[in-house]
């Protein structure tokens, strides 16, 4: 069954989210105006090395009020492809630069309320080009190996005592003691990876 649409109308918009209201009518007769968000679409990245670790970074999200583990990601900008934006936002967000992008998954995870398509790729290998460029986006960056399942609030208890003995890769390329902020500040000797990855 398909919804039929009269016309829609914006009441907000701006550069990074924009409320429209959709006049619909439903199979069953039913018309109304529904609430829509259009987004700009989001790339992400998987970016693996040589030994299958996957680049991730540990970070805060305010709205949730959140620490978790996230691949790099961002929004698509009019003059770029997915693919390019996800390599975009790799290079800026961790300071390596990514293997070529491969399409691995698209999804439209609220398309009953938003437009935004989600574009996630993977790339083989990545080099180190210098510290990132965005300097608010994560605590840590994390080559983190395969079979782990990094949760939410906190890294693996198993991946911080096997990394014991490293100095953490910070996020500005350089290696020494990190301090988390807030509710994690007691995790200021967890320990991070900077292998080779292939090229």
């Amino acid at each position: 069954m398909q919804w039929k649409i009269h016309g829609e109308r914006p009441i907000y918009e701006n550069k990074w989210v924009n409320l429209w209201l959709t006049d619909v009518e439903t199979p069953d007769g039913h018309r109304w105006e529904h609430h829509v968000v259009k987004l700009r679409h989001l790339a992400v990245a998987a970016v693996l090395n040589d030994r299958q670790e996957v680049l991730m970074m540990w970070r805060h999200r305010f709205i949730t009020d959140a620490w978790a583990w996230e691949l790099p990601m961002g929004l698509v900008e009019a003059d770029e492809t997915p693919g390019e934006a996800a390599a975009r936002e790799v290079l800026e967000e961790t300071g390596w630069r990514p293997g070529p992008m491969r399409p691995l998954i698209y999804a439209e995870p609220a398309n009953g309320i938003t437009d935004s398509q989600h574009h996630l790729f993977r790339a083989d290998g990545a080099t180190y080009d210098g510290p990132p460029t965005e300097k608010n986006e994560s605590d840590r960056i994390e080559w983190i190996p395969p079979g782990e399942h990094p949760g939410h609030d906190r890294p693996p208890r198993d991946h911080q005592q096997r990394l014991a003995r490293r100095p953490p890769l910070r996020t500005d390329g350089r290696r020494g003691a990190l301090t988390l902020r807030g509710k994690h500040r007691s995790q200021t000797r967890l320990e991070g990876t900077a292998t080779a990855t292939s090229r």
